[in-house]
């Protein structure tokens, strides 16, 4: 687990008081978690993205699937290496 708390550093960036863990797991599949929780006495708006950046030997192999439905802002109907916005999701094989 990693974990960032609000120091002088990141309120020179974000005045919000804040504490935010990410947990990787890695096992029989790879397992993503981030918290996120608001420490201060306002209001706390924020975004998050996780990204996995995998290597692979052919991406025109790889395809993702387990998230059928969810839809994803931004996406286009139909992007690179058979990733679309209907299904792109959470299994990952090549």
């Amino acid at each position: 687990m990693v974990r960032l708390e609000a120091d002088d550093d990141t309120r020179a960036l974000w005045v919000s008081t804040f504490t935010v863990s990410l947990t990787v797991s890695l096992g029989g599949t790879l397992a993503m978690t981030a918290e996120v929780e608001n420490v201060g006495h306002e209001a706390l708006a924020y975004e998050l993205a996780l990204h996995t950046y995998l290597a692979v030997v052919d991406v025109e192999a790889v395809s993702i699937r387990g998230l059928e439905g969810a839809g994803i802002p931004g996406a286009t109907a139909r992007a690179p290496c058979g990733i679309s916005a209907r299904t792109a999701g959470a299994a990952l094989s090549a």
